[in-house]
């Protein structure tokens, strides 16, 4: 008997403190964010944190301030940095990843694109090869002039 009193009022407490969590962020100022890409599956983060897949059918809720959101995986800008000049880089994220800031009670629509990030990427695969070819027969050349 001691037991189930002891299980009711911890789990009391429990129900108590996730009641007071989400009434203390209702009670802050907060809004929405609506995510439009062009892409269906993609990971969409607000803040570097997953918040599902294109497309969302709800707007999320966000505390009210500036928020990053993208596409791109947080570890994956890094990456990036290896492969890409600043500038591509600079130009890769423009269209995947916005600042925004979130009013009080207010939506915002964000539409992010990944078709031109897909584009980016498949024409420097394109240009390599054509370097990497076009060094291939040079050398070729070079090997049977000094022959």
């Amino acid at each position: 008997m001691k037991s189930y009193f002891v299980l009711a009022i911890f789990i009391f407490n429990i129900l108590l403190s996730q009641e007071s969590n989400s009434l203390s962020f209702q009670n802050n100022d907060s809004g929405f964010v609506q995510i439009n890409t062009d892409s269906i599956g993609l990971n969409l983060y607000i803040d570097d944190i997953l918040v599902g897949q294109s497309p969302l059918k709800n707007p999320i809720p966000v505390k009210t301030g500036f928020h990053n959101v993208t596409y791109i995986e947080p570890n994956y800008i890094i990456a990036l940095e290896e492969h890409f000049t600043r500038d591509e880089i600079n130009f890769l994220l423009k269209e995947s990843t916005k600042k925004i800031y979130v009013s009080s009670n207010e939506t915002v629509f964000i539409n992010l694109w990944w078709k031109q990030y897909e584009d980016t990427i498949k024409n420097r695969k394109k240009m390599k090869w054509i370097r990497t070819s076009l060094s291939a027969i040079i050398i070729s050349i070079l090997i049977i002039l000094n022959s």
